[in-house]
């Protein structure tokens, strides 16, 4: 599994957007970066709006590699408005219309509404969702979520309803067919 930071608070660039690929497949975890528009009193200068350049070309660069992008909430250092980062992928991004308000609602709200018809969007918080495990390099990998639910690591046979955060930890190997949840070099 590799893990790599795309940008992060430098320069003046406020970010948290994160590559991670496990085998072939690509997850971009909040792809936005953005500028304080004041920060000591003054204005961003060249040298900062250079590194959000550079910072925004890594993460379009990586958009382009990942079959997942992950959309946690809607201020700008965590999600990009332009579709086209999303464009072709499965989506996994916090539900405008649920515990959220103001101009994050209104951002998210506009992002779906964007990405309608472009990308495949599912809400990533409070749903019920199944692993659909898929083997990979010798791992079974959980890889696509649907409605329904997950099986608790440490309880494979009772079933809860925990959000797509759990989904980090649940790696099994081939053996395993009954997909307990057993972690594996995570």
């Amino acid at each position: 599994m590799k893990v790599i930071p795309l940008a992060a608070e430098s320069l003046g660039v406020r970010s948290m957007a994160t590559y991670v690929e496990v085998g072939r497949t690509g997850i971009l975890i909040d792809p936005g970066a953005t500028l304080a528009h004041v920060r000591f009193g003054l204005p961003p200068s060249e040298d900062e709006w250079e590194a959000l350049r550079r910072a925004n070309d890594r993460i379009s660069a990586y958009a382009a590699r990942s079959s997942f992008v992950f959309v946690s909430h809607y201020h700008e250092d965590h999600f990009r408005s332009d579709p086209a980062s999303y464009v072709g992928r499965i989506v996994l991004a916090k539900d405008p219309r649920r515990m959220i308000s103001g101009k994050q609602a209104q951002r998210g709200e506009a992002l779906w509404k964007a990405l309608e018809g472009q990308a495949r969007v599912e809400r990533a918080d409070g749903a019920r969702r199944p692993v659909q495990r898929v083997e990979e390099d010798h791992h079974v990998l959980a890889t696509e979520l649907r409605e329904a639910d997950l099986l608790e690591t440490d309880r494979p046979e009772r079933e809860v309803g925990r959000g797509v955060a759990d989904v980090e930890d649940f790696v099994v190997t081939p053996n395993d067919s009954r997909g307990s949840g057993k972690r594996v070099g995570w």
